[in-house]
């Protein structure tokens, strides 16, 4: 198997801002996409590590996190209703990556991973 790169923050940061200069109609369901992506992933991370830290003196502050970001992914989900309104679908290769398991964006919009209790 081939070892994979993993791209760095910077790198990443300038895609976003390539897909920010192209035209509205292609630029805001892309961006839109890699929105949704990094905060369900941020998702992922922040909530696994406050049930990793749970009973741990700073279970708090994780479980803030987690919180907090759970907010974002509810506004992420927003925000793409509203690009879908204005009839903005996501490109072609989008929807080609979605399809392959890449970007799994509508299958998680929308979704909000249940807590296993306490005030996660």
């Amino acid at each position: 198997m081939a070892d994979t790169v993993q791209p760095t923050s910077e790198s990443i940061e300038q895609a976003i801002r390539l897909l920010g200069e192209g035209p509205p109609e292609q630029a805001l369901p892309s961006l839109t996409a890699v929105a949704n992506r990094a905060i369900i992933e941020l998702h992922k991370v922040a909530r696994e590590q406050a049930r990793a830290k749970r009973g741990e003196a700073d279970w708090g502050k994780w479980a803030r996190l987690a919180n907090a970001v759970r907010s974002g992914v509810l506004q992420v989900a927003a925000i793409r209703d509203s690009v879908k309104s204005l009839g903005l679908q996501p490109a072609p290769e989008a929807k080609a990556a979605r399809a392959v398991g890449i970007a799994e964006v509508d299958a998680d919009a929308n979704h909000v991973p249940a807590d296993s209790g306490g005030p996660l």
